[in-house]
């Protein structure tokens, strides 16, 4: 009995690690990537992460595929092209040195987008069997750890006073970020708990055009419509779904 409990308290600390490591790798990709592309495109691109989630939920968490999965992972390819906008199909509307910074910054979201959804199902997985707040403390502690690391090889530099309530601004929101969503992905389905991340998309635009002064391009906001849509056709078989019982 002994020997059981100490081999389910390893596992459950194995994935508390790994939960911290792809966290931390995620955030890393998904920050790059808010540098590297506009707030709204960034923020959009970043929002493939709920179809990724549902479709990593039906390989480890054995949840159903259905039609509504299906739509959502067409509707999520056809905003990235329209968010790349890649030459063979838009034509060569930008310099060479700006098209590559695009692609780059798109591969990065991506791969920022795939370990989030990782991390949710992670996240889901450990929900049933521990607290919220732990959860959040491995995700925390592997950012303490990874974060000087990081510095370490990108030089280190003397922060400003701003530099430092800031940095401390976003630890504190993301902390607090990360229990609300390990609360949440322990009370419900991942599939269905990860569309609320679709509410940073608006939010992203107003930033982008009231706050920034962005001009937005036309293709992005096609783009954009085409991956905000998926939050309303899961909802709308949500409603379906709760009217036939």
């Amino acid at each position: 009995m002994k020997l059981s409990t100490y081999s389910n308290d390893t596992k459950l600390t194995k994935m508390f690690v790994f939960r911290a490591i792809i966290g931390f790798s995620g955030a890393c990709f998904n920050l790059t990537g808010l540098a590297m592309m506009i707030l709204s495109e960034a923020v959009v691109i970043q929002m493939t992460a709920p179809v990724l989630t549902g479709l990593l939920a039906i390989c480890f968490l054995k949840e159903k595929y259905d039609l509504t999965l299906f739509m959502t992972t067409v509707f999520s390819f056809v905003g990235v092209i329209f968010l790349s906008q890649p030459e063979f199909l838009f034509g060569n509307s930008t310099s060479s040195e700006e098209s590559s910074l695009k692609t780059a910054g798109i591969i990065v979201n991506l791969i920022g987008s795939l370990l989030t959804a990782v991390t949710q199902i992670t996240v889901k997985k450990l929900g049933s069997v521990s607290n919220p707040y732990t959860t959040g403390y491995y995700y925390g502690f592997g950012l303490a750890i990874g974060g000087p690391v990081l510095q370490i090889f990108q030089g280190i530099k003397d922060p400003q006073a701003s530099d430092l309530f800031w940095s401390i601004f976003v630890g504190i929101t993301r902390y607090f970020a990360h229990v609300f969503m390990n609360k949440s992905y322990a009370l419900g389905e991942a599939n269905k708990i990860s569309l609320m991340a679709y509410l940073q998309v608006p939010m992203a635009y107003i930033v982008d055009i009231f706050i920034l002064g962005i001009d937005v391009d036309f293709y992005s906001i096609v783009g954009s419509i085409s991956i905000f849509s998926c939050v309303f056709i899961t909802l709308y078989k949500n409603y379906k779904r709760s009217h036939q019982r």
